[in-house]
């Protein structure tokens, strides 16, 4: 879905994409589109500073990672 769909939608929702595509090309170091699992390390590693009591480890990295790649080739897009 467009991300102009979404925010005529609900305006909070349209905020939300927003933050996200702001967190997603900070961390996108190459700027092609898409993060790397290296380039969602320092993602992680901002998560495990902010918030230790989450527990977050490598593995449930990895985790996450091939959660959010849905076709399986290396790249969240």
């Amino acid at each position: 879905m467009e991300n102009h769909v979404i925010m005529k939608s609900s305006p909070e929702m349209g905020d939300i994409v927003a933050y996200v595509n702001e967190i997603y090309n900070l961390y996108d170091a190459d700027h092609d589109g898409h993060l790397s699992f290296l380039e969602t390390r320092g993602l992680f590693a901002d998560l495990v500073s902010a918030k230790p009591e989450l527990g977050f480890t490598f593995e449930k990295h990895r985790e996450w990672f091939e959660k959010l790649d849905f076709d399986g080739d290396g790249l969240i897009t």
